[in-house]
């Protein structure tokens, strides 16, 4: 009796199992002569049948990388997120990448791919028009002069967030043809092309927040009349400064250095992880790294990049320290930033950041609210006394649009914005990892739709909205 064999896992080899010498039964490998093995050689791991490999084919309890293959893997080890088999085919089938993306689909769901895919040409559609509009319009004041500036910038950044949305629809689309897209998942995540996608999303996130801002206050101002009167220089320095800060923050993640590398990163992985004795398992586990390191030459660090380089240099087969790096980016399919990445140093990026964001949300909303105190108060002012009258009703009429407005521009950056901040504090606080899903709902929902509202709120196109649904409604209630 073999042992680790059922009654019923014998079945398969029944037919090539025969009498034999030395052994009371032997396992033929067919076509060799004398090629018997005896029954406890089946499934022991070590190919016997030297030609076909029949004694470790078809054995129980483990999962093949391909069929008519000796080249398996325990099935405890199929869909832990590590490709053990050399064609990656233990992390296919049925294995779910993450929420959104399956084996075979960077996105699953046909209704998401499309969804998004509207989204996208709607979001680089009217942001188009807008920059097409502000570019060639003529300003009779130097406060429009100044706006035009802002809200050219503010367009552009949301077209970006469009195309990056779209760059994501077509890669899935492409993906989709193919198939398989386990097969290709590490390679994606890894590639600078993603990383490009990476920096798109970042910059036209944080760039259109920044230059609302800007907005913002140099609305208040000219409200305020608190240097009303801002050079075209001056404007065009801000906006200037506050675009290279942000892409400068983009792009720090990719910085090809050690420190930022082992600081951003998502995952390394050994490229060639068979041929390693000193490791099982990808991606690679830093404590499991820093043990063994410590192990080979009695001392630390904590340069994961400066272990790895040491570890290849000392052997001859250093093909089996070649690793494959997927960046700050490449946390998830999506490719956005891995602001939810677990580090001891990260922690303090994750304040800065987080600080920052609240800080230049406060600004819009203060300034916005100072907007609204200031007009209330010239509203008292030119009131007629006694009764209002026509004109008073007109007034109070575009001071309610007006309020309606700036409420509805306070509340979508609140909805895009705020909901991600608690969520950086909660996974912050409790310790734990935030799951795919997280990611791909503020990547694909909540910040886009800042890209498509705001063409809405900073353009003509309101008022042309609230225009035609007011004409709407009330046609509505004449004919009821």
């Amino acid at each position: 009796k073999v042992p680790g064999f059922t009654e019923g896992s014998w079945v398969k080899f029944c037919s090539r199992i025969e009498k034999g010498y030395p052994h009371d039964y032997e396992f033929d490998c067919a076509d060799e002569e004398g090629s018997g093995v005896p029954l406890e050689a089946l499934c022991d791991g070590a190919v016997d049948c030297s030609e076909t490999g029949l004694d470790e084919m078809g054995c129980p309890g483990r999962f093949y990388c391909s069929p008519n293959s000796t080249e398996w893997v325990e099935q405890d080890r199929v869909c832990d997120h590590s490709k053990d088999c050399n064609n990656g085919v233990d992390e296919c089938g049925t294995c779910q990448i993450d929420n959104l993306s399956s084996s075979e689909f960077l996105i699953q769901s046909k209704v998401v791919v499309g969804l998004t895919g509207v989204l996208a040409v709607a979001i680089i559609t009217m942001n188009s028009v807008q920059v097409v509009e502000m570019w060639g319009m003529q300003c009779s004041t130097n406060a429009k002069a100044t706006e035009r500036i802002f809200l050219i910038n503010l367009f552009l950044h949301d077209l970006v967030m469009g195309l990056y949305l779209l760059g994501i629809v077509g890669v899935g689309l492409v993906i989709r043809l193919k198939g398989q897209y386990c097969m290709l998942e590490s390679a994606w995540r890894s590639s600078w092309l993603c990383s490009v996608f990476g920096f798109f999303f970042s910059s036209a996130a944080h760039g259109s927040l920044s230059t609302i801002a800007l907005i913002s206050h140099t609305r208040w101002r000219n409200c305020a009349k608190i240097g009303a009167h801002i050079r075209k220089r001056y404007v065009l320095g801000m906006v200037a400064s506050v675009n290279l800060m942000n892409w400068l923050h983009s792009l720090l993640p990719l910085l090809p250095t050690s420190m930022i590398k082992d600081l951003f990163g998502t995952e390394v992985f050994f490229k060639n992880l068979k041929l390693n004795p000193f490791f099982g398992k990808n991606p690679i586990n830093r404590t499991r790294l820093l043990m063994v390191y410590e192990g080979m030459f009695n001392r630390t660090s904590s340069d994961v990049y400066e272990i790895i380089e040491t570890m290849r240099g000392v052997t001859s087969q250093k093909e089996m320290f070649d690793i494959e790096e997927i960046g700050y980016y490449g946390n998830t399919g999506l490719c956005i930033h891995n602001i939810f990445k677990e580090h001891g140093s990260y922690t303090i990026y994750k304040i800065a950041y987080c600080s920052t964001l609240a800080i230049v949300l406060g600004c819009v909303i203060v300034t916005y609210i100072g907007i609204l105190i200031k007009q209330k108060k010239s509203m008292k002012k030119v009131d007629i006394p006694g009764n209002a009258g026509v004109q008073n009703d007109g007034m109070r009429q575009r001071r309610s649009a007006m309020k309606l407005k700036i409420l509805l521009m306070i509340g979508s950056e609140l909805l895009c914005w705020i909901p991600y901040i608690l969520t950086i504090i909660y996974f912050e606080s409790i310790g734990g990892k935030a799951p795919p899903l997280v990611f791909e709902l503020f990547a694909l929902i909540f910040i886009p739709l800042n890209s498509l509202l705001n063409p809405l709120f900073y353009s003509e196109m309101y008022k042309a909205l609230t225009k035609t649904l007011w004409v709407s409604w009330r046609d509505f209630v004449r004919n009821m």
